[in-house]
């Protein structure tokens, strides 16, 4: 059974933890500017990430004026980045996802649901 978390980086770093913000591969190319903004910074990262992971090459640019939220000029993330990172993770079951945003809604979400998803179809 897969046990996949999602944490906070202000409450320190599990021994399982996966760092999963904009400096890495899997952190988000969207930029909240206020809370207002959270769902619509999701919203995009799920489109992308959903995107990248059927083997597409997503424009970031069009996703950021599509759902009206700004481009962070710190992200680290290239498709095939995402691609690797998400095909090493799929061989672990127990780990913890860790961004700045939990407990409120977070793009590392789509990433948890992904990786869930497919271990649900091999069960």
């Amino acid at each position: 059974m897969v046990n996949i978390l999602v944490g906070n980086l202000r409450n320190g770093f599990p021994t399982n933890g996966i760092r999963a913000d904009r400096g890495t591969a899997l952190g988000n190319p969207f930029v909240m500017t206020d809370e207002s903004n959270r769902d619509a910074v999701c919203d995009a990262f799920d489109e992308y990430f959903k995107a990248v992971m059927r083997g597409e090459e997503p424009n970031l640019n069009q996703i950021a004026i599509k759902y009206k939220v700004p481009l962070s000029r710190k992200y680290k993330g290239i498709p095939s980045a995402i691609r690797k990172e998400i095909d090493r993770l799929k061989k672990e079951d127990n780990f913890t996802l860790m961004c700045w945003c939990n407990p409120n809604r977070c793009h590392l979400l789509a990433i948890k649901n992904y990786l869930e998803g497919l271990h649900v179809s091999k069960d």
